[in-house]
């Protein structure tokens, strides 16, 4: 969802005022393919999900599951933004989200800014700043449907500096036992605990971890209609156990632990696969399998190329893998691939 829509509505309206009754509109998942309807966001409360009126006059709760994409009325300062963040200057970018949050009056606006500022610093490799984006997007809404801009570790940094050091490591001790009120905000703090330095932090993480993998329990064998709360709820878990995948790579030896792993990773929503695909490919190189190595890692350009950071990444592993197999024309346009600016900066639904 939000894959590279930049609609900063404050500005809009700061130099469109005409535009203050513009349309919304949001693409949903149907059976027949994505489907996009024009109308207005009456409210959007996680628990609830996003409350839509089409223009027909239809109204209707749409949670994560369904939602590809929600986006204010475009504008020619969000498609500046836009081409700004396409090209990799995300510093212009960021600024444009920033006043438009504080110009903005509407709460589930302020948090699609709010989205679309962590996966330009995510993108930008500045972690620490996607970190506390994320945590302010959490605390405004626990169960946002735009949560799945999480800004999950999925790689071991060079040194924990890499993802903002004391700073990044203090913010995820803050966050990392709010299991219970905001779960979204301790699973991304364990992620980022679990590459720090520190025994006893790592050790918090992995208690955090396990106790979110059974998120969800509850939720199990209830008959009631699943709720954007519930869908959340499973998800969370479900990446829970993916980042602990991260502790069993360096362990393991062969691939028979992996026949769960993949159907895992299909029972997420597709907006929550790259990471887990980024180790499932790890993981096939390390047990030598280079062929699904290769496969598994370009997934993540070809499916997820919003994901900028993951998909330059993967395009540069899976070159090496291409070369160990003898494919060194196949390598090389990879990596020229990964080195592009705009890695990432296109999409395919």
């Amino acid at each position: 969802m939000l894959k590279n829509k930049f609609f900063p509505i404050g500005i809009c309206l700061l130099f469109f005022p005409s535009l203050l009754f513009g349309e919304d509109r949001i693409t949903i998942r149907t059976d027949g393919g994505p489907k996009t309807l024009r109308g207005a966001v009456l409210r959007c409360e996680g628990r609830e999900g996003l409350v839509f009126k089409a223009q027909a006059g239809s109204q209707e709760v749409f949670g994560i599951d369904r939602l590809l994409d929600v986006e204010p009325e475009p504008t020619e300062t969000s498609l500046a933004a836009e081409n700004d963040e396409r090209k990799g200057n995300f510093d212009s970018a960021l600024l444009v989200y920033h006043k438009a949050r504080e110009n903005e009056q509407r709460p589930w606006v302020r948090q699609y800014l709010t989205a679309r500022r962590v996966r330009a610093f995510n993108a930008d490799s500045r972690f620490a700043e996607a970190f506390q984006e994320f945590y302010l997007l959490a605390r405004s809404d626990p169960y946002s449907v735009f949560s799945d801009c999480i800004p999950l570790v999925w790689f071991s940094p060079d040194s924990f500096a890499a993802l903002g050091g004391a700073a990044s490591e203090q913010a995820a001790l803050h966050w990392v036992g709010a299991e219970a009120e905001n779960p979204a905000a301790s699973l991304l703090a364990a992620s980022v605990l679990l590459s720090s330095s520190r025994t006893d932090n790592r050790n918090k993480a992995l208690e955090r971890l396990k106790s979110l993998t059974f998120l969800d329990a509850a939720d199990q064998g209830r008959n009631a209609k699943p709720t954007n709360e519930t869908i959340l709820r499973s998800q969370w878990a479900r990446l829970a156990v993916a980042q602990l995948w991260r502790t069993k790579i360096p362990m393991l030896r062969n691939e028979k632990e992996l026949e769960t792993w993949e159907p895992l990773i299909e029972n997420l929503l597709p907006s929550f696969r790259a990471g887990p695909y980024y180790l499932l490919g790890e993981t096939y190189t390390k047990t030598r399998n280079d062929e699904k190595a290769v496969l598994a890692l370009m997934r993540i350009p070809i499916h997820f190329p919003e994901e900028r950071t993951l998909a330059a990444k993967a395009l540069s592993e899976a070159a090496v893998l291409l070369r160990k197999l003898g494919r060194d024309e196949e390598a090389a346009s990879l990596e020229r691939r990964a080195k592009e600016p705009t890695t990432g900066a296109t999409t395919t639904e």
